[in-house]
């Protein structure tokens, strides 16, 4: 084969490589990406064009936002890059290894574009050539005369290592792609930042003064939307040119390179292997790292834009709140105020024409009769007006209505994300787009604006709601008083005239004067309504316009104002604080050393002390105070919290599902339990835990989520059942069971049963009595337990002190394949319970250290720093709550409660919890304490089950509980006493200290 057609075939493969196999590769590979752009925004442009309703535009924008996240998730799986080296890996391969050709002359020729060291080179390969070409027409006349044949001309050759030249030329198109690459997902881009420009600025605009917001996609949206779609289009059809341009210029660069190789302007050592494997390497990084910032960039776009979206439909709610409670406002006002003062009005004014036309005829009778009829009516009127008015006062109606609408548009403000992606400095003409960024308490700040703009200003402390009533019904109060004074005194000019006075004149006079004083009341009522009308419309818009700038506009300097508000007012570190921090930790060294030999002294010397009687043992100190101090100081401080505060903590109230912390074991151990069951192994569940651990709460939740599909009966026993008859007729009214007079007949109708079904037995404390004919009940329970868990899935729950004390009587923990503790929080789930509702109140903490802290070389070590400091006084508080209150959310509650020191507009300061010690309940009697242990086993008891218990008369039984609630030791519901929950651990304390009750 001749040279130039080898030459031609080699020129026409490296033109099908880069042509058709590489081209098409990268083509298909951009094509596939900007049609999916294209049908996004196609989609949404269609969907826009047919949605009028608010909340489906909202919906539109929600699908349009995850769609795009699929597309960026979807595309750094399968990268350009991958698509392109693995297409140059795949066809080069089919490439010749080497290739030797003539140089052509242009290698030999200076050529203008020539480099001076080119030209160089190509002289001295001139003159090399001219040499050899004069050498060799001398060496052929030589052979002439000799009759040898001559040589013919030999052209210099090139030695090309053809494969690795082209691998290692089309690696270096990696800038050239980047452009396209930052060209295509510009695209995605566009449409985010329009997205959030169309939601921030159109979608949604307050109105909450009045009417329904006008709430349509905005056509200047439908047009900007469309110009994005025609632009994709557009770049879209200029793909194949722009494809055909960059693979031209990757050939003319690969053909430039090819034709030097071998020569001395390229030396064909050059392309070594592994430079080629650098040069592939290189390629990856630029391109990986390039989709790799567009993708990061795109991404936190995104989730601005989802922020900005979250915020404007909760944006949307708190305007849906605000109106609901100016109507509910408008509501009271005119119910209450409005109408009553105006039909007060409306009487006055006829009692005033109708006196004046008695005047004008002189009829005395009927203008008396009028005078007295008008007194005793309007003071009946007056009446029916102001005691209502005295009603709401008593009951803070008004205080209340606006501490609810806090509350709702709190737990509102609770399901904002808690942190998010803030984004400032943002330059959006680079290729990527360019910002800063740093997370933020996002819920904080926004609950805390909410409060500054608007909540605050709503409470009963700045608008003296009760104060402004009462004015109200002062003044109701005086126009009655006018009225009396008033017409009493013209029914005596009537019987005793005396000529000076008019007592015509009298009353038309007290009239218009109390028609006045209403005027001015229902203007006061007035400007009262807008007042509070105003305080809502003005803080929604100040709090939706000042959130909304900084989350959108990425203001920092906003950012950083808000962050210095709020942030805790303390005194800065002195150079005394730093220098005492700097000092404790040079000592450390030398101070673990001194403790160590320090206290081996001092523990010798003290055995020493004391085993020669020197020495007596120290109580441990605590904090002493007697019931009724300790229970109206945690009253007192329950009632001086914010009102959502004593919601949030209200341990009465079932607990939130947002609030619920589970344990380690979260619902998964039941669930176990169960499929055990369903799979034909007699499993059996009991729950235990101490009085407000949340046995109650547990099994709610596991039920809706895990026995949906099954048949429930949920059982709450109430009061005491001791004998086998009450279990009986028990079993028979709750499980609907027809003459059944015997435990097997219970048994023998159950297995009758053709359904498997569930049974929850909670309290199961009450199915007994602590005396010797008392477990007649629970023995039964146990017997048809055992008899029936193959068709029954049994689910019992108990307090801790009951069950303890059952399983030393009945062994009940061998009746029960699986037993969960709902008492043993940890720590971390203990600082779960607490923190999760303190957060939602908007307020911010401060731990104040104790005096042993303040002595502790960890914390003097740190005290100078001021994030590491707060989170050891943390941690250290959370690990002494969860020990004090042994794991007992409830409890938990209650001594953070008592922890609280103090409380401002933006902290709580939350002091070292105190080990306190009730004087009165270590001072009582052993007969009072067996009442308390009995009720702490039975959880509630009535006298007579007391009687029974203890062996009192049912008398003196009443008595010891009367006399023991009115200490505030226990609580009575009905003829049920049970244990004052503020005094629940204080009481279980004692009792095992004297060994009453224990803990197995």
């Amino acid at each position: 084969m001749s040279e130039k057609k080898r030459m031609r075939d080699l020129k026409s493969a490296l033109n099908d490589l880069i042509d058709q196999k590489l081209a098409e590769a990268v083509r298909e590979k951009r094509s596939q990406y900007l049609e999916e752009v294209i049908e996004l925004l196609q989609r949404l442009q269609t969907r826009l064009q047919v949605t009028d309703d608010q909340s489906k535009v909202l919906e539109v924008m929600t699908d349009t936002l995850q769609n795009i996240r699929g597309i960026i998730e979807e595309h750094k799986e399968t990268t350009i890059a991958d698509v392109y080296l693995t297409a140059v890996k795949k066809h080069t391969f089919e490439l010749e290894k080497d290739i030797s050709v003539s140089q052509s002359e242009s290698r030999f020729k200076k050529l203008e574009q020539d480099a001076a060291n080119v030209r160089f080179i190509k002289s001295l390969k001139r003159t090399a050539r001219s040499l050899g070409s004069i050498s060799r027409d001398f060496s052929n006349i030589l052979r002439k005369l000799l009759n040898k044949p001559t040589r013919a001309y030999e052209p210099w050759r090139q030695q090309i290592p053809y494969q690795h030249v082209t691998e290692y030329h089309l690696y270096k198109a990696d800038e050239l792609l980047k452009r396209r690459v930052d060209g295509d997902y510009r695209h995605v881009t566009d449409i985010i930042l329009e997205l959030e420009n169309y939601l921030a600025e159109n979608y949604y605009e307050s109105d909450i003064s009045g009417g329904e917001p006008e709430v349509v996609p905005a056509p200047s949206f439908d047009e900007r939307v469309n110009e994005l779609l025609q632009g994709t289009k557009k770049y879209r059809n200029d793909l194949d040119r722009q494809v055909e341009e960059d693979f031209d210029t990757i050939r003319e660069n690969l053909l430039h390179y090819l034709e030097r190789v071998g020569t001395m302007e390229r030396r064909s050592g050059f392309y070594q292997e592994s430079r080629v494997e650098k040069r592939a390497s290189r390629f990856r990084d630029v391109l990986d790292n390039a989709l790799e910032e567009w993708n990061e960039a795109n991404l936190q776009l995104l989730d601005k834009t989802e922020t900005v979206k979250e915020f404007v439909g909760f944006q949307k709610e708190l305007d849906e709140q605000g109106m609901d409670f100016i109507d509910s406002l408008a509501t009271f006002f005119d119910s209450y105020l409005k109408k009553p003062i105006k039909s007060l009005q409306n009487d006055l004014q006829g009692i005033q024409s109708s006196i004046q036309t008695y005047r004008d005829k002189q009829n005395k009778e009927a203008a008396l009769q009028l005078i007295d009829d008008s007194k005793k009516l309007m003071a009946k009127l007056v009446s029916e007006t102001k005691d209502p008015l005295n009603e709401l006062i008593e009951k803070t109606q008004l205080s209340n209505q606006a501490n609810l609408f806090s509350e709702r548009v709190l737990m509102k403000a609770n399901s904002i994300s808690e942190h998010v992606l803030f984004l400032y400095d943002l330059d959006t003409d680079n290729n990527p787009p360019d910002f800063n960024f740093r997370m933020i308490t996002w819920r904080l700040l926004l609950v805390r604006s909410l409060k500054e703009h608007m909540l605050n200003r709503l409470q009963p402390s700045q608008q003296h709601y009760e104060d402004f009533m009462v004015q109200v019904a002062g003044d109701l109060a005086e126009v009655q008083e006018v009225i009396e004074v008033n017409f009493d005194s013209a029914l005596e000019l009537f019987e005793n005239a005396d000529g000076d006075n008019d007592p015509y004149s009298i009353v038309i006079e007290a009239v218009e004067r109390t028609i006045t004083k209403l005027d001015n009341t229902a203007e006061t009522v007035q400007n009262k309504q807008e007042q509070l009308k105003l305080v809502v419309i003005d803080g929604c818009r100040e709090f939706s316009n000042k959130m909304l700038n900084l989350v959108h506009n990425g203001d920092s300097k906003e950012l950083q104002l808000l962050d210095a508000k709020y942030k805790v007012k303390q005194k800065a570190h002195g150079w005394q604080t730093k220098a005492g921090a700097r000092w404790a930790r040079i000592q450390d060294s030398f101070a673990v050393f001194r403790r160590f030999i320090g206290k081996k002294v001092k523990a010798y010397l003290s055995v020493a002390r004391r085993f020669l009687g020197f020495e007596e043992q120290q109580a441990e100190q605590v904090l002493k105070t007697d019931v009724a101090t300790y229970l109206s100081n945690t009253d007192e401080k329950i009632k001086e919290l914010p009102y959502i505060y004593r919601r949030l903590f209200n341990f009465d109230m079932e607990t939130d599902r947002r609030f619920y912390v589970t344990l380690n074991e979260n619902f998964s151990y039941l669930q176990k339990a169960f499929e055990s069951w369903e799979n034909n192994y007699p499993s059996t569940f009991a729950v235990i835990g101490e009085k407000g651990s949340g046995k109650s709460t547990y099994l709610s939740y596991a039920l809706d989520d895990f026995f949906k599909q099954r048949e429930v009966k949920d059982i709450h026993l109430v009061g005491a059942i001791s004998s086998e008859v009450e279990f009986i007729k028990l079993m028979e009214r709750e499980l609907d069971l027809e003459n059944v007079d015997s435990i097997e007949g219970i048994i023998e109708a159950i297995r009758n049963e053709k359904k498997k079904k569930v049974i929850v037995l909670e309290a199961l404390q009450n199915l007994y009595l602590r005396n010797i004919n008392g477990y007649a009940a629970l023995e039964s329970l146990l017997y048809v337990i055992s008899e029936t868990k193959e068709s029954i899935f049994w689910i019992v729950s108990s307090s801790l002190y009951a069950w303890n004390f059952m399983d030393k009587v009945v062994s009940i923990s061998e009746y029960f394949s699986h037993m969960m503790r709902t008492d043993k929080l940890d720590a971390r789930q203990i600082e779960s319970v607490i923190l999760s509702r303190h957060r939602s109140s908007g307020y911010e903490l401060y731990f104040e250290p104790g005096e042993l802290q303040s002595k502790s070389r960890a914390y003097r070590k740190i005290m100078d720093q001021e994030e590491e400091a707060r989170k050891y006084l943390k941690d250290a508080y959370f690990e002494d709550l969860t020990n004090l209150s042994e794991g007992n959310a409830s409890i938990a509650m209650i001594f953070w409660i008592r922890s609280i020191r103090d409380f401002d507009e933006t902290h709580f300061y939350i002091k070292p919890l105190e080990v306190t010690s009730v004087e009165m309940i270590q001072d009582l009697r052993p007969d009072v304490l067996f009442t308390l242990a009995s009720i702490i086993l039975h959880d509630t008891l009535t006298p007579s089950e007391l009687s029974k218990v203890l062996l009192f008369t049912e008398q003196e039984s009443r008595l010891m509980l009367v006399r023991l609630k009115t200490r505030g030791l226990l609580r009575q519901d009905g003829d049920r006493y049970f244990v004052n929950q503020l005094m629940y651990r204080q009481i279980v304390r004692v009792l095992k200290e004297r060994n009453i009750i224990h803990l197995v």
